[in-house]
């Protein structure tokens, strides 16, 4: 079986060869961060409404409504590791709506683009190089 290193993985290590060994080699979990909740909430968002029909996109509040859902829905799932962040209330709503600014931001460009005749981005595509060793996963790929 080939092991393959992800550009984040050869970046750890690049960074700081100890937090790789305890990461990648120990497998020991990372502590949550904000950072890292936030960053997931996002990205499930993102790789839900891309994996999901996109409502009418001339639709932009019905769109909009679908894919702050499908945040929600991931930030939810997270309610026990915030709480155990025991950051201030008005930090965590700064993050939230942070995020679901970032996320309409996002959803007018993707939309625009639609709407000019762009294809769907393919999304989720994993990368290989056998010479190099690395796998990467590609969040989206605009043609």
């Amino acid at each position: 079986m080939t092991k393959y290193l992800s550009p984040t993985s050869i970046n750890t290590y690049l960074r700081c060869p100890r937090k790789y060994f305890l990461k990648y080699i120990k497998r020991l979990k990372e502590k949550p961060s904000i950072h890292l909740i936030r960053g997931k909430a996002v990205h499930d968002a993102l790789a839900g409404f891309h994996k999901s029909e996109v409502p009418d996109p001339k639709d932009f509040e019905r769109t909009r409504i679908a894919l702050l859902a499908l945040f929600n829905h991931s930030w939810i799932a997270q309610e026990s590791e915030i709480k155990d962040l025991s950051l201030p209330e008005n930090i965590l709503n700064e993050y939230y709506h942070e995020s679901v600014e970032m996320l309409v931001g996002w959803l007018k460009r993707n939309l625009e683009a639609l709407q000019n005749g762009e294809p769907k981005p393919e999304s989720e595509v994993k990368l290989f190089s056998r010479n190099h060793g690395v796998m990467g996963i590609i969040d989206a790929i605009h043609s």
